[in-house]
């Protein structure tokens, strides 16, 4: 896992469910999504406020080789690239 004060990279590499504590965070709506490593292809999962500990769960089952990257975006920053 990797972050800064407006996002969060967190890898798993067996879709396991994990828990985050987004009141480590910057005030916010963070978007999240799920970056698949095999394919390339990431997809928009939900927003979430910095209140409290959240679980997440991997798409696919849990089994070594599903990795999975979640992105924590400052929702924001999303619509400010998205712009450029």
């Amino acid at each position: 896992m990797t972050r800064s004060k407006d996002y969060i990279f967190a890898y798993t590499w067996t879709g396991r469910d994990f828990s985050l504590d987004l009141r480590k965070l910057n005030d916010g709506n963070y978007d999240a999504s799920w970056f698949d490593p095999r394919t390339g292809i990431s997809g928009i999962d939900n927003t979430y406020n910095t209140k409290g500990i959240v679980t997440f769960n991997p798409p696919g089952e849990e089994e070594p080789g599903n990795d999975w990257v979640l992105i924590l975006e400052k929702a924001d920053n999303v619509g400010a690239k998205e712009k450029k």
